[in-house]
């Protein structure tokens, strides 16, 4: 069960990282106009943002739930 979810965790965490660099690089070829279309580039960076703001909220539950069960001992 361990490994189950470590592999879930871990590619999670990846497809998030992915969502920020490619919201990087949108960005970056927006500043230097190899791309004209600004909703993309507003696109990428609102999926990254989403996706780091609830990763954040995921782990900040999963602190919480650990601290309750530790303090339950």
């Amino acid at each position: 069960m361990a490994d189950e979810w470590y592999g879930t965790f871990k590619s999670v965490l990846g497809e998030v990282n992915r969502l920020q660099f490619n919201a990087e690089d949108q960005a970056r070829a927006f500043a230097v106009g190899d791309v004209e279309d600004v909703h993309d580039v507003a696109l990428a960076i609102n999926k990254a943002k989403f996706a780091l703001d609830f990763t954040t909220r995921v782990r900040d539950k999963l602190l919480d739930a650990y601290r309750e069960l530790s303090q339950m001992r």
